[in-house]
């Protein structure tokens, strides 16, 4: 694949991605290892979609651990959003600062209607 093909594939997208930090949700992740981290967890989200999302962390889960994920939105009383997901994709990155950082990709299964509006609403 050329740098030409490369840049068009990566314009092509499944759907349309928001910036996680211009929504007014708040992340909570479960899995099932959790309890095993050495330190305290740090998460910071990257960007949503329809399909998945991607988020920082210094903590690697395991490729295809199931998460349990949840979505409060600051402006709203609902109570939070359920999703569940697998982890489909792990980068790790080395920050120099004795610190290893890991992008983790996670897709979205069964996606329930309500939370496929709300996504949807965010990303247009």
């Amino acid at each position: 694949m050329d740098t030409m093909e490369k840049s068009e594939h990566l314009e092509k997208r499944k759907s349309s991605r928001a910036v996680f930090q211009q929504t007014n949700w708040i992340l909570s992740l479960q899995w099932a290892l959790e309890n095993t981290l050495a330190h305290p967890p740090r998460i910071q989200p990257i960007n949503i979609s329809l399909h998945g999302m991607k988020i920082l962390a210094n903590f690697k889960i395991p490729l295809f651990e199931i998460v349990k994920i949840q979505l409060l939105d600051k402006q709203s009383k609902d109570l939070p959003l359920q999703v569940q997901g697998k982890v489909v994709r792990v980068e790790e990155t080395d920050t120099g600062k004795r610190e290893k950082l890991y992008g983790l990709a996670l897709e979205f299964e069964n996606l329930p209607a309500e939370v496929q509006k709300k996504i949807i609403a965010l990303t247009d």
